[in-house]
């Protein structure tokens, strides 16, 4: 496989931790890139790289009975870290409950999803028991549309071009979660995960 074809693959298919949504493929949203990359990049220069120019992938999801929002359910961080500055960060395993027919799909569980989980060495912080839903930051809303993305790192896709077996959508290096509110149209990144 040529790295033009791997980058089209890692662009095209999505991992299959979101196998039982209904996708559609999307941009990741620029104006929330630039928010959280201007400040890091004024510190760091061109140290720091644009997701958007890297390989990834990028959908928004659906549940299966075709209604386009619902509650992300996560655990907050803040119970499982004694970092004064999580806010309302929230952790895995993730799910998504419908805000039509009330099911309840699997979204993203770090000990199973991403690249240290398929190399044996997953995330450190999980949650465990009864998920809460997360609420806006603006309105306290629970439903929202969710769009999420998956990151690949240089170093990942030259690791790619020698394993020619490796199912490459498998091993995203970092995972984005977007959440427009339904009721005010906020939209959150409750989500912090960093080199999955």
């Amino acid at each position: 496989m040529t790295r033009r074809q791997l980058e089209k693959r890692l662009r095209t298919k999505a991992p299959s931790c979101v196998a039982d949504f209904r996708l559609t493929p999307a941009a990741l949203p620029g104006d929330r890139i630039d928010a959280k990359l201007d400040p890091v990049k004024a510190k760091f220069g061109a140290l720091i790289a644009d997701p958007r120019d890297e390989p990834h992938s990028a959908w928004v999801l659906a549940c299966g009975c075709g209604h386009g929002t619902g509650q992300l359910l996560g655990h907050r961080l803040s119970d499982y870290s004694e970092a004064p500055d999580c806010g309302d960060t929230i952790v895995g395993p993730l799910g998504f409950k419908c805000g039509s027919c009330g099911s309840i799909i699997e979204l993203l569980d770090t000990d199973r999803h991403g690249y240290h989980a398929r190399l044996g060495s997953p995330s450190k912080i999980r949650g465990k028991g009864r998920r809460p839903a997360f609420a806006c930051r603006r309105c306290s809303g629970q439903e929202f549309t969710v769009l999420v993305a998956f990151l690949f790192w240089e170093g990942a896709i030259e690791v790619f071009l020698d394993e020619p077996t490796w199912q490459y959508e498998e091993y995203f290096n970092e995972f984005l979660c977007f959440c427009a509110c339904a009721a005010c149209g906020q939209v959150s990144e409750p989500t912090e995960f960093g080199k999955l």
